[in-house]
């Protein structure tokens, strides 16, 4: 999920400490391998000049998370492996995953890994929808996400099988407006959805990941866009189909940086039904995605944001809220990310090239 970062309930990756950073041109993005124009930016059109700085969040708040980075590895006792016994195999080539696997972690994969093995039904779903990522990378990710029991990790990899066999695999190849289904026709709705909640995959930060951004803004009402007919299931449903889209980007392989941009939001929309909303996306890519998180902002944050995150990061394991860093204003947020990424791959109301358009990704 995308805002507050529910995304990944799971532990996180050593990041690499060489980062390679991708050259992006001005209105340009780098989507998988290839170049290709900016995906565009669903917008209502509402105010786009350059935010003021906003205050900080408070203390209480600031204390946990502002300017809080990333693990830098996993927090358990035993030593890590060899990475030769790690990475044999062209698909674990380039595959950050299997870059700080502890013995632990190591011989856990190994037994989830043998249940699957044995398993015809699942294994042949397991090759069907793993991707370029290897089945020892996949069981790693999956034993950090449940690492108490391999018994839990089998049963979360078997329901994710399962919930990509309901899918489909072509799920990540349709349109925008083929995810969007109801009432009304999947553009309508699509369009309602980028009014409330514009939405982008804006290209890589200096690590090779791809960078999703999320804006919630004075008029986003999560509220009112139900009434017009976009669902939870839908916005879920469309959630799913960007991260299955950027995970076809990765080849399967690493993790992802998530920009919350909620500059403007108004505390009286953050209801019930927007509540709902970030608990749903969280507990469902929570389940299908984990370890896939590698770092989220929360930029323009108003102090309010507080009093809301006390339920907000409830949800989330301990692991996951040290990957939130929750910035005020541009006097905070410009320079943390700009030691991640460049800049001028960010919209072009917070001073970057990317075009603001009225369609979804893809669209």
């Amino acid at each position: 999920m995308w805002f507050a970062c529910a995304s990944c309930a799971c532990s996180n990756t050593e990041a690499d400490s060489t980062p390679v950073r991708v050259d992006v041109q001005p209105g340009k993005t780098i989507f998988g391998e290839l170049a290709v124009e900016q995906i565009p930016i669903c917008d209502d059109g509402a105010d786009d000049q350059k935010p003021e700085a906003t205050s900080a969040v408070d203390a209480g708040t600031a204390a946990i998370h502002r300017h809080a980075e990333p693990e830098t590895s996993v927090a358990i006792e035993a030593p890590l492996c060899q990475e030769e016994e790690l990475t044999h195999g062209a698909d674990d080539e380039e595959d950050s995953t299997l870059r700080s696997v502890t013995c632990a972690e190591a011989e856990a994969a190994a037994l989830l890994q043998q249940r699957v093995e044995t398993r015809p039904e699942l294994l042949a779903l397991v090759e069907q929808f793993r991707g370029g990522e290897s089945l020892r990378a996949l069981c790693v990710r999956f034993v950090r996400a449940r690492p108490k029991s391999v018994d839990a990790a089998f049963d979360m990899l078997s329901a994710d099988m399962e919930y990509r066999k309901e899918r489909g695999v072509g799920f990540a190849r349709m349109t925008a407006t083929e995810v969007m289904v109801g009432e009304i026709d999947g553009a309508s709705l699509l369009q309602e959805y980028c009014k409330h909640c514009p939405n982008a995959v804006l290209g890589r930060d200096m690590e090779g990941r791809p960078v999703m951004y999320r804006r919630f803004h004075v008029g986003t009402c999560l509220s009112d866009l139900v009434k017009s007919g976009v669902s939870l299931e839908n916005i879920a449903r469309y959630n799913a189909w960007v991260l299955e889209g950027v995970l076809e980007s990765m080849g399967q392989k690493g993790q992802w940086t998530i920009i919350c941009d909620i500059g403007g939001f108004l505390a009286r929309n953050c209801d019930s039904t927007m509540l709902n909303f970030i608990h749903k996306l969280g507990a469902l890519d929570a389940a299908h995605y984990p370890e896939r998180l590698g770092q989220c902002f929360i930029i323009n944050a108003p102090s309010v944001l507080s009093f809301f995150w006390r339920a907000i990061s409830s949800w989330m394991d301990a692991k996951t809220r040290q990957k939130v860093s929750i910035l005020g204003g541009p006097k905070d947020w410009q320079p943390i990310l700009a030691a991640k990424l460049d800049l001028q791959i960010l919209p072009d109301h917070l001073g970057g090239a990317a075009a603001v358009s009225g369609r979804g990704i893809g669209a």
